[in-house]
């Protein structure tokens, strides 16, 4: 996923297409498993939305929002819950 702001129409692309490959994949019935770097930290996401503030969200975490609400999650937080790192 692009990181520069200023590819704001690529990245909305990508995301429209992971989420049509994903409704399809569930549609057939399918097991998906999504890999890459998103570039947008669910953590921080979840602060600005947990915050109660009027901060609007940025475009980048549109992926994140749109995973979710597709019924996807971030294994790697139940794998590394109790990890410290040193």
């Amino acid at each position: 996923m692009p990181a520069d702001p200023k590819q704001i129409n690529e990245r909305m692309n990508i995301t429209n297409q992971i989420e049509s490959w994903i409704k399809n994949g569930l549609r057939d019935n399918k097991s998906i498993i999504l890999m890459g770097d998103l570039n947008a930290d669910p953590e921080k996401l979840d602060k600005i939305i947990n915050s109660n503030s009027n901060k609007k969200i940025e475009d980048k975490y549109k992926i994140i929002l749109s995973l979710r609400s597709l019924g996807m999650f971030d294994s790697q937080t139940g794998i590394n819950q109790g990890y410290n790192q040193t």
